[in-house]
């Protein structure tokens, strides 16, 4: 009796949760999505809008509806000035998804000020109203005991620091070191990234290039950039026509507080092999999801020693 009461429950337990059916993405409610990231040295300032949608089963790209939204007003305030942000389209990747142009927003003519307070509000087309704000990062201050010369006298790395009067904000920097190949007699022109240092993996090397992190600074080991020095030639041609300009760029970008805070919630792991299950999606926007950012950029040059191109049998030019 005991075992078919118990045969019994089971059978109306099943036929209790067959009645509802299960969805792995739960009741649907409409997000607005608003991401905007500030380039303090460019006057040309873009936004995206578009809003959640519910796809077949548990594969996003199964929507083929375009979720972005055009006629939104959005205007941005810095101080007393209000910069209004009209709509546009343009061709791009969207059209093999979505078949439809690429939609965004864009204010021409605006470059936002080192160290301000920058605020959006988008007024959608519903009626409903979606707010971020952001601070433009100052500049950074070399300090006096960095490198300005390659290679310096007696060390094996280069290094560049810097102070900030600004907290929380984030650098990422990049060496541009520019050269020519001279062909029958025309001058081309090429550019190397250098990174930081190499790595092998399974007898391949790669390079690693410089991530974001709070370090106000960098550093360059001496060996890694006679590595790309030497890689130059290998194009074939006679030494003395690799011209080596006489400059290295070094650019310090510099990223507010809310792109550090994206950068971190979704880089920060332990290591290559752990699974995060609280993955977190950072967000500063009010009434919606999404991100206002904004960074800046700074140029710094240093210089290369003549003595240090000719070396590797190459010619010193400051084209």
């Amino acid at each position: 009796m005991k075992k078919i009461l118990f045969i019994s429950i089971i059978a109306v337990l099943y036929l209790l949760g067959c009645e509802e059916n299960f969805s792995p993405v739960g009741e649907p409610r409409d997000k607005f999505v608003f991401y905007s990231i500030v380039n303090a040295d460019t006057n040309y300032q873009t936004a995206v809008i578009s809003k959640s949608y519910v796809a077949d089963g548990i594969d996003p790209f199964t929507n083929t509806i375009d979720p972005s939204i055009q006629g939104a007003d959005i205007r941005i305030w810095d101080g007393s000035n209000i910069h209004f942000l009209q709509d546009t389209t343009v061709d791009g990747s969207d059209q093999i998804r979505y078949n439809s142009p690429f939609k965004y927003y864009f204010v021409k003519d605006y470059r936002p000020i080192f160290n301000s307070f920058l605020n959006v509000e988008v007024l959608l087309p519903n009626g409903k109203r979606v707010r971020a704000e952001t601070k433009i990062p100052d500049s950074v201050s070399i300090a006096s005991t960095s490198d300005r010369v390659i290679p310096p006298v007696n060390k094996s790395a280069i290094s560049v620091n810097w102070t900030t009067t600004d907290q929380n904000v984030w650098f990422t920097t990049k060496l541009t070191l520019t050269y020519y190949e001279i062909i029958n007699g025309n001058r081309i022109r090429h550019q190397k990234i250098i990174p930081l240092d190499f790595v092998t993996v399974d007898g391949v090397e790669y390079p690693i290039y410089p991530r974001p992190s709070n370090q106000t600074g960098m550093s360059l080991k001496k060996s890694i950039l006679d590595k790309i020095m030497n890689s130059i030639s290998e194009s074939g041609l006679a030494k003395s026509d690799y011209w080596i300009r006489n400059r290295v760029k070094l650019e310090i970008v510099v990223l507010d507080q809310n792109l550090a805070s994206y950068y971190q919630s979704n880089n920060d792991v332990l290591d290559g092999f752990s699974v995060r299950l609280n993955q977190s999606d950072y967000s500063n926007v009010e009434n919606g999801i999404g991100l206002f950012g904004s960074f800046v950029k700074q140029e710094l040059e240093l210089r290369l020693y003549p003595d240090y191109i000719e070396s590797f049998g190459y010619t010193e030019t400051s084209f």
